[in-house]
């Protein structure tokens, strides 16, 4: 029975959601639940979320996890989330910005004379240079908003940030600091050029520690509003990419995997680090002394724009009946996809943006072939064939 087991909660900060989940000790699934928050858009390009939104979905999903299961029986709490979106912080804990969210693109004019800085100090590059990555998103704070910059005290990804909230500690895991382009790989520590050469403080970066390790425990204020026990250790965590890797079972050199989210992932483990400045991006493993490469696309945003341009009233309805929208509209969708015919499509394709990677906030796409005869559910069907081959 429920009322006797020992419970772990895991929950994903993602890019459009909270998602929650409570298992046992041998891994079985106890409850679900998520809550949804829309990230905002101020200018083309940009794409930032407010913190509270965050925190807001956060509780609403444990809550509703707890309606199911008994909050003393919560013996830990796991963390993954987005990587590559900074949430500044005071010395009070309180952000000054919005998160700027991985997929924005904003700080595109400073990427050449951050390759020629490097290069002049013999630096290479351990990863692609793209608006993504979190030392261009820094820059760009300090040349547009230094005022905001001198009064950040630490830069923390979102899971931490969720994490700061809970417990009072201010840390990051060695996955997400890895991807920030002011890593060092052979140290596992900040690199000392972030500073020396970009005038990032080394003292506003969070302290780097192991995923496993428990970074804290729920503070009352923390444990009131959620529902948890107060004292209810929370582990550091990992990047949601790693975490979809340690959930697949990929610990052994070229495990591999596929995933179709918010963002479409090629993973592959490594056994040795090995940087490369233009294919891919490489995580440092949940599992140590792994690491883990990444290819990416961003499958989930021309997929939602489908969604919400083609099935806005099927969307609205799933809500009326506290359905999860998007399961419910694809469900329906899927199963007119699997009843056409090959010849219906008279070869509609659909192109996406493969330079997304490039600059993730520029997603553009475009069907061919598209014919009188071609309803919504071909157009779909193209959609996630081009997606799925991008």
């Amino acid at each position: 029975m429920i009322l006797t087991q020992s419970i772990i909660l895991g929950v994903d900060v993602g890019t459009s959601a909270c998602k929650a989940v409570a298992v046992n000790s041998e891994g079985n699934v106890l409850a679900l639940s998520h809550a949804y928050y829309s990230p905002l858009s101020p200018k083309p390009g940009w794409f930032e979320l407010n913190p509270n939104a965050i925190i807001s979905a956060f509780t609403t999903a444990v809550r509703s996890i707890l309606r199911e299961v008994p909050a003393r029986c919560v013996e830990g709490v796991g963390l993954d989330g987005i990587s590559n979106s900074p949430i500044l912080v005071d010395r009070e804990h309180r952000f000054l910005r919005p998160c700027i969210m991985w997929m924005d693109g904003r700080g595109s004019e400073y990427i050449l004379a951050i390759i020629r800085s490097l290069d002049e100090e013999g630096i290479t590059p351990t990863l692609p240079i793209t608006p993504l990555i979190t030392l261009v998103k820094l820059i760009w704070v300090k040349e547009n908003e230094p005022n905001l910059w001198r009064n950040t005290y630490s830069v923390l990804q979102p899971k931490d940030y969720v994490r700061m909230w809970l417990t009072g500690s201010i840390a990051t895991d060695p996955s997400d600091a890895s991807v920030t382009m002011m890593f060092d790989g052979e140290t596992f520590r900040w690199a000392d050029y972030a500073e020396g050469v970009f005038g990032i403080e080394i003292e506003k970066l969070p302290e780097i520690i192991p995923s496993y390790r428990i970074a804290g425990h729920l503070t009352k204020e923390a444990a009131e509003q959620t529902g948890l026990r107060e004292g209810t250790p929370v582990v550091a965590g990992c990047a949601d990419g790693v975490a979809d890797v340690l959930a697949a079972g990929l610990t052994e050199r070229f495990d591999s995997l596929i995933r179709l989210g918010t963002a479409g992932v090629f993973s592959t483990v490594f056994d040795k680090y090995l940087p490369d400045k233009e294919k891919y991006y490489i995580f440092a493993h949940a599992v140590p002394e792994k690491w883990v490469i990444q290819r990416m696309f961003p499958f989930g945003l021309p997929h939602k724009w489908f969604l919400e341009t083609f099935c806005g009233e099927e969307l609205k309805y799933a809500e009326s009946m506290r359905l999860d929208p998007y399961v419910y509209v694809e469900d329906s969708l899927l199963s007119d996809v699997k009843k056409i015919d090959e010849g219906e499509m008279e070869g509609l394709i659909f192109i996406p943006n493969i330079r997304v990677f490039e600059d993730p906030s520029r997603f553009l796409g475009a069907f061919i072939g598209v014919k009188s005869l071609h309803t919504r559910k071909h157009l779909m069907l193209a959609l996630l064939r081009g997606l799925a081959c991008a």
